[in-house]
């Protein structure tokens, strides 16, 4: 049987002669975001597509049947949780943020000291890309666990062949035939913010096929959904500066006040241990903190049973490689900027996605976890909120049930860039690359809460 890693750079050597689009163009339409849409509902034309929460629910344990998730291969009970924080109260720090004199930061010194003795004392040994570990924090507790990256990795073989690396074949809308937008002087790459306000309205509807699989987390940070159950995002926008425990409500597809797929909440989280070994909540510094910077929030079984559009449906996830991506404009991303931020768009309305209309490619490949890098820079804007958001790709090779998550919004080397030079000013924004251990982890999750 041909393995995930062949798999992975076939298509990645196909995908280099492969011109990308997107998918299911909107016909006839003319260039106006701000067209308003015909209410909350899905249009009437998209209805049959309307993924039902109990179906939805169901297929999804019928379609993970028969594989089994990777077992730890060694936990540690860490303790028990206070009462949970609402995360809409932490602070995010533009990184690098040095928070180790403040009282949350010596408290969180403690706690992650505390851990690395837990881990030390039971003779572990987590290696990034390796036989490495996570935290996962609910109402039952603190619990570190180690998998075995080879169990990790292999796991994408039948993911392959169950389409669990595909997203769901659900909505419309393609970015390929929207007309280049006016340039907005405010910050980023090249000293311009080249994003758009994408409300839903007649031209990016609800049921936009990238749009309504990303989300509002707690008002100040961005995700993606990629399974039914879990969302993507950065650990600085879940695990705060002291480590106590929070609770995440998530918006898909939000839209200034609507709220199309209702508020979904989290029952957990985990996180990279390396995040808590190596001081990044009190002490977030670029070195090594960015390689460990993603955390996936596990929803309530129930979370889309009162959607009054029912599931968003999800991304898929795929691992970049670095030639394909650096070579061509094809990566996207499309967040939540916060309000207090300087360089939020200069038509910022609060809670609304953005996003450039054309494409951008990478850069900066570093922290390189087995084959991988988990990191990279990218040209297209952002700014604060953005953290947690998708880098994504519409095809992968001869793989066109995207979009694809390759890599999570987590810090920017410059604000308005009107100063940066090199790399710096072309390509300031930096994401935690999708990696081989990553995307194994993700698929165990996946089978596990389907």
């Amino acid at each position: 049987m041909t393995n995930a890693l062949t798999l992975f750079r076939r298509a990645f050597s196909r995908a280099s002669a492969v011109l990308i689009v997107g998918s299911l163009a909107l016909v006839g339409c003319a260039y106006d975001p701000a067209a308003p849409s015909t209410g909350t509902g899905i249009d009437a034309s998209v209805q049959g597509l309307r993924m039902d929460p109990a179906e939805t629910r169901k297929s999804e344990h019928e379609r993970v049947a028969g594989i089994a998730s990777a077992r730890a291969t060694k936990t540690i009970r860490l303790g028990d949780v206070g009462p949970a924080v609402a995360a809409e109260t932490l602070e995010l720090g533009r990184a690098p943020a040095d928070l180790r004199k403040t009282a949350a930061g010596r408290a969180g010194l403690a706690h992650a000291a505390m851990i690395r003795a837990a881990v030390s004392e039971a003779g572990l040994k987590p290696r990034p890309g390796g036989d490495d570990a996570v935290i996962f924090v609910s109402n039952g507790g603190e619990v570190f666990s180690q998998y075995s990256g080879k169990a990790l990795t292999a796991m994408l073989t039948p993911a392959l062949e169950r389409g669990l690396l595909d997203a769901t074949g659900f909505g419309v809308g393609a970015e390929k035939d929207h007309p280049n937008p006016n340039f907005q002087r405010v910050g980023w790459s090249d000293g311009v913010d080249n994003r758009i306000k994408k409300p839903i309205s007649a031209f990016f509807p609800i049921n936009h096929y990238a749009l309504m699989r990303i989300g509002d987390l707690n008002g100040n940070c961005s995700g993606a959904l990629i399974g039914r159950r879990l969302v993507l995002t950065a650990a600085h926008c879940v695990v705060p500066t002291d480590f106590s425990f929070t609770m995440h409500t998530y918006r898909a597809r939000r839209s200034g006040a609507l709220e199309p797929f209702g508020a979904a909440q989290s029952v957990g989280y985990w996180y990279s241990y390396h995040w808590a070994a190596n001081n990044c909540p009190p002490d977030r510094r670029h070195d090594p903190c960015s390689q460990h910077d993603w955390a996936i929030v596990l929803l309530a079984d129930d979370a889309w049973d009162a959607s009054p559009n029912g599931v968003p449906g999800w991304m898929g996830y795929w691992i970049p490689g670095p030639n394909y991506i650096e070579q061509n404009n094809v990566i996207r991303n499309d967040g939540y900027p916060a309000s207090w931020w300087s360089n939020r768009p200069a038509d910022y309305e609060m809670s609304q996605a953005y996003g450039q209309l054309s494409p951008c490619n990478a850069t900066g490949f570093d922290f390189y976890h087995a084959s991988a890098p988990a990191f990279f820079r990218i040209s297209c804007d952002m700014s604060g909120g953005h953290s947690g958001s998708p880098a994504y790709l519409n095809y992968v090779g001869s793989h066109n049930n995207g979009p694809y998550a390759i890599g999570i919004a987590m810090r920017s080397d410059c604000f308005e860039c009107t100063n940066a030079t090199g790399s710096t000013l072309t390509h300031p924004s930096g994401y935690r690359a999708m990696t081989h251990w990553l995307a194994g982890f993700i698929t165990s999750l996946r089978v596990e809460y389907p």
